[in-house]
């Protein structure tokens, strides 16, 4: 119920803009400037979720929602500053998960060829664990 309080809230203020504004011809129009993109996506995600609605497959318009909050950013220049400073930390520790993740597949690989096959049989001797195993044979050839 508040999702869609919000939603009409959006939706109003959009309309309002694009009355006051113009929507995409002239200069200085609703759709020129990239934050009011942003809106405009948002609110028309909102629309397609409150009339499609959830039941006929579109519920990845839901996801939308997640936008929301970005709205904010266009009012404060604060938080516009520090979501840019955290996009270029984000940059900047690119290197360092890539090598990270070349060093997990190369340990992945190096563990799968080390140890392929080597402890199959090696907990149980049943396909369900159960209490009347009582040896444990290392390969299924000397059950």
């Amino acid at each position: 119920m508040l999702s869609k309080i919000f939603m009409f809230v959006f939706i109003l203020e959009a309309c309002i803009k694009i009355i006051a504004m113009g929507l995409i011809l002239g200069q200085g129009t609703y759709l020129k400037d990239i934050w009011n993109i942003l809106d405009f996506l948002v609110v028309l995600a909102g629309i397609l979720e409150l009339t499609v609605g959830q039941s006929s497959g579109m519920a990845d318009f839901s996801n939308f929602r997640i936008l929301r909050p970005l709205k904010a950013m266009k009012r404060l220049p604060s938080l516009r500053k520090q979501c840019g400073a955290l996009f270029l930390a984000i940059r900047g520790l690119l290197s360092v998960v890539t090598f990270i993740l070349f060093m997990v597949i190369t340990f992945s690989i190096l563990g799968f060829n080390l140890f392929s096959g080597t402890i199959n049989y090696s907990c149980r001797t049943t396909a369900t664990p159960g209490l009347d195993a009582v040896t444990w044979p290392k390969h299924p050839n000397d059950i």
